[in-house]
């Protein structure tokens, strides 16, 4: 009986020993994080060239906190007439506004959209650097896939 006991507890103790050593050490790991370019923000938009010309950043309907930001690759007269919905390609985000860093995430995200296609980019970030005088100043680097991506500088009509 003893030995029986004393089997068990020697198994017990190896187990432990082998869950123990299995456990990585992750923690020197660092994220790669590529620069935003200070030139007008470009890219591809369902594998099309694109080019960031105007935009704006209106109080989402949908989401309390939250700014809903349209970006175009096409000139208009008046960014915040409520029926001005951009070209069949642009980038489109519900984020929020303030000063400072937003790293892009499921819940902070840049849409690629395209064909009537969503492409939800979760990798990146959108640097906001002032909002004066109705209008936000500002960087973004994003990437859906090797299709949708952008980086670059932006500046967008803040709508009230």
């Amino acid at each position: 009986m003893k030995k029986l006991l004393l089997i068990t507890l020697l198994s017990v103790l190896c187990i432990a020993c082998s869950i123990e050593t299995e456990v990585e050490d992750v923690s020197t790991s660092q994220p790669v994080v590529e620069p935003i370019k200070a030139a007008t923000m470009d890219g591809e938009v369902g594998g099309n060239a694109w080019t960031f010309i105007k935009g704006r950043v209106k109080a989402s309907s949908f989401s309390q906190g939250k700014f809903d930001f349209d970006f175009w690759d096409e000139d208009f007269e008046n960014e915040c007439d409520n029926f001005t919905f951009g070209s069949a390609k642009k980038l489109i985000g519900m984020l929020p506004l303030s000063v400072g860093t937003i790293e892009l995430n499921m819940e902070n995200n840049i849409t690629f959209f395209h064909d009537n296609q969503n492409n939800i980019a979760t990798s990146g970030r959108l640097v906001i650097e002032s909002i004066e005088n109705d209008i936000v100043r500002g960087k973004l680097i994003a990437k859906f896939d090797e299709s949708n991506y952008t980086n670059g500088e932006f500046e967008l009509v803040l709508c009230q």
